[in-house]
């Protein structure tokens, strides 16, 4: 595989956690305004039919099996973690699903290891660790400004679900994506996760009207249904060409990027930690994905 082709994909996952991380600030002006249900409809199934044509022009025939499995990824990946997230977010703070959001890389490594049986070489265990320590140091300590209640203990087992629905879709969707094309792959992820929420979606608008949205809100539909089906296509084309235990050490860019993006949109001013956070994090990213010197080891620890 020649640079360009190498770097094609780390730039791709690379955006796609970009295009994640100012999402989650934007979720929060756009259910100000509008329903949980109709807002995730909006965004994903309007998404979906912009990506259908391309999709159908690289259509790939699939086996029944394989239309099940996509068919799970795309209902743990959309159904169940898009609607964890959000409805946790009403009942515990923001800062504890990004702690626990920290335990998807790390699941995902050590389960793509276990089930995909990839290598993960020691420069990847290194920055894993690095990328770890850097994204806590960002987050903090939220037993320091979270209240002890049931509501937040129902609000963290949601973001529980919604991390480990995301690692489980991810494994399962991996073996599918070397036959597939991004665009379908794309399609399929946002339009079968998002069917099951149209009914309820349509329940909400008896007692909802559009006049109801604010300027957030509509900033917050007009860029998740134009920027996240793009993180989704990024995503799928980093994991088409990169193992899935790559893939994760890229997820540790999101926190940083929702601070800084927090700060712009919801004028909340990152700490002082956050410059040393943000550089341990890209410093994990950066040795994961780039070969050390050979100075630094006896023998190279596999191949990526």
């Amino acid at each position: 595989m020649s640079k360009q082709k190498k770097l094609l994909p780390i730039l791709a996952l690379v955006f796609a956690n970009v295009l994640w991380g100012v999402n989650i600030p934007l979720v929060k002006l756009g259910l100000r305004s509008i329903p949980l249900t109709i807002f995730i409809v909006i965004k994903f199934l309007v998404a979906s039919l912009i990506f259908l044509p391309f999709a159908i022009k690289t259509w790939k025939p699939l086996t029944q099996k394989e239309w099940g499995l996509m068919a799970c990824s795309s209902l743990l990946y959309i159904t169940c973690s898009t609607v964890a997230l959000n409805v946790g977010l009403q009942y515990a703070p923001s800062i504890n699903a990004a702690v626990i959001g920290l335990l998807g890389p790390v699941l995902l490594c050590m389960l793509s290891v276990q089930f995909l049986k990839e290598h993960m070489g020691l420069k990847a265990i290194i920055g894993v660790i690095l990328a770890f320590a850097g994204s806590a140091i960002i987050i903090g300590k939220p037993w320091e400004v979270s209240l002890n209640g049931s509501t937040v203990l129902l609000g963290n087992v949601l973001f529980l679900v919604f991390v480990l629905s995301g690692v489980i879709s991810t494994l399962i969707a991996k073996p599918i994506l070397s036959k597939i094309g991004s665009y379908q792959a794309t399609f399929l992820l946002l339009f079968i996760g998002t069917l099951p929420i149209v009914p309820f979606a349509l329940m909400r608008l008896r007692d909802w009207s559009f006049h109801s949205i604010t300027p957030g809100g509509y900033t917050a539909l007009i860029y998740g249904t134009i920027a996240l089906p793009l993180a989704n296509l990024f995503f799928f084309y980093g994991l088409k060409y990169k193992r899935a235990h790559n893939v994760a050490i890229f997820e540790y860019i999101e926190p940083v990027v929702v601070i800084i993006a927090a700060w712009f949109i919801l004028a909340e001013r990152p700490s002082a930690k956050f410059a040393l956070g943000a550089g341990l994090v890209f410093l994990g990213v950066y040795l994961a994905e780039v070969r050390l010197p050979r100075k630094l080891f006896f023998y190279r620890y596999g191949r990526r």
